[in-house]
């Protein structure tokens, strides 16, 4: 879950370099499910508030790993309170880091999406659905061949 916080060209070598030969990189992210409306709402008011790259696609990670294998899980869901999901939203670092205006301006706007939004308002629980990804990649033998 944090490998959107490491260098890849620093850390590929580095995690090879520990890894015994034919060792395995595995990765895993927590997806919000945005196909559902109300989810897709929430990430675009999150998007407003992200730096360049936050929430961006996973990077390569490329040699000398082979090629990496990606597994997707089903949906499963999260349950929150309306509160819950504000708070959600203020710990993303992105969010800690704005100033005091616009990052109160953007958790408003989420306080807005949870009364407004017709599959939210007036709910004392929130199921927000996730997917999780799963990536892994073999580390490739020594002078093996691309």
């Amino acid at each position: 879950q944090a490998w959107h916080w490491v260098d890849p060209a620093r850390a590929v070598p580095e995690v090879a370099r520990v890894l015994r030969p034919g060792g395995r990189l595995g990765l895993v992210w927590n997806r919000r499910d945005e196909r559902e409306g109300w989810v897709a709402g929430f990430g675009a008011i999150l998007a407003g508030g992200a730096s360049a790259g936050a929430d961006a696609e996973r990077p390569g990670i490329g040699p000398p790993f082979a090629p990496a294998e990606r597994y997707d899980t089903p949906v499963w869901h999260d349950t929150l309170t309306p509160d819950g999901l504000v708070e959600l939203a203020a710990s993303r670092s992105y969010i800690i880091t704005l100033d005091d205006r616009s990052r109160a301006e953007l958790l408003q706007r989420v306080r807005e999406l949870i009364a407004h939004h017709p599959d939210l308002a007036g709910r004392e629980t929130l199921r927000l659905p996730y997917v999780t990804e799963c990536v892994r990649a073999d580390l490739r033998p020594a002078g093996s061949a691309r």
